[in-house]
């Protein structure tokens, strides 16, 4: 578990920021246009502004708390994610927590295909002990791309846990050697060998017991195995690129980040 530990540490080196934007001061006006006209994205998108500060706009969670309702409302499943995390405790004292509304709509947004909000329904399960609802959205995130996804998914059913499965075990490996052969740019020579020392302990933990029938279930799975990023999870990959595209302004240098 001490390495399993450890590779998990390696793999949040994974999720680092990127700069910040830079500034679109008509950006948030024509949000604002789209929004009073009833466009559940473009709300969203105001209410990032407003909650991150952004375009020169103050941070103004109570305005931003409006604006995800009227996307989530309106249909869009951001909005719908980011009006479950404000009721989760993220805008502070505009809203008092809800422990029945925040999963409700992070779940909606986790149908939708969002990989942010899956996480969050994934750990949700997993804190209340449901075991099968947990892989299933943590795999969900895994085949969007998603390596924290991929090792919690492996940490539910490894030969350890409480509730093994080792065909599972030994796809999750298996998808785990695939993204290892090709390690991010850039990665630290010790972090490299750090994932190469988990990576061989974490196959002698899979392997230990391993059936043929199991290995070849593994395998099955294996070869049907798509990362493929979501639609939903795509547009907010673009951050507020999507935004300017929504409404017709210039698209920011590429690297730029919401």
């Amino acid at each position: 578990m001490k390495r399993l530990a450890s590779l998990l540490a390696v793999l949040a080196l994974l999720c680092a920021a990127t700069p910040a934007r830079a500034q679109q001061s008509a950006l948030p006006a024509r949000l604002e246009t789209q929004t009073q006209a009833g466009n559940a994205e473009a709300a969203y998108h105001l209410g990032m502004i407003y909650h991150l500060g952004l375009e020169g706009v103050a941070i103004d969670h109570r305005r931003a708390l409006d604006l995800f309702r009227r996307s989530a409302a309106a249909g869009d499943p951001l909005g719908a994610y980011k009006l479950g995390c404000y009721y989760a405790g993220q805008g502070g004292d505009v809203l008092a927590p809800d422990e029945t509304l925040a999963p409700r709509y992070k779940l909606a947004s986790a149908e939708a295909g969002y990989l942010l909000a899956q996480m969050d329904v994934a750990a949700i399960y997993a804190h209340r002990g449901d075991r099968d609802q947990a892989l299933r959205w943590y795999e969900a995130a895994a085949r969007q791309g998603d390596w924290a996804a991929l090792f919690m998914a492996f940490i539910q059913v490894m030969p350890q846990s409480p509730h093994p499965d080792r065909a599972r075990a030994w796809l999750y490996f298996g998808v785990m050697e695939r993204r290892l052969a090709h390690p991010p740019p850039g990665l630290p020579e010790d972090e490299m060998n750090r994932l190469r020392e988990s990576r061989a302990e974490m196959r002698r933990m899979v392997e230990n017991g391993l059936s043929a029938t199991d290995r070849a279930e593994g395998d099955r799975m294996l070869a049907s195995w798509r990362v493929e990023r979501s639609p939903v999870t795509l547009r907010e990959d673009q951050g507020l690129n999507a935004a300017r595209r929504l409404v017709g302004l210039p698209e920011a240098p590429a690297g730029d980040s919401r």
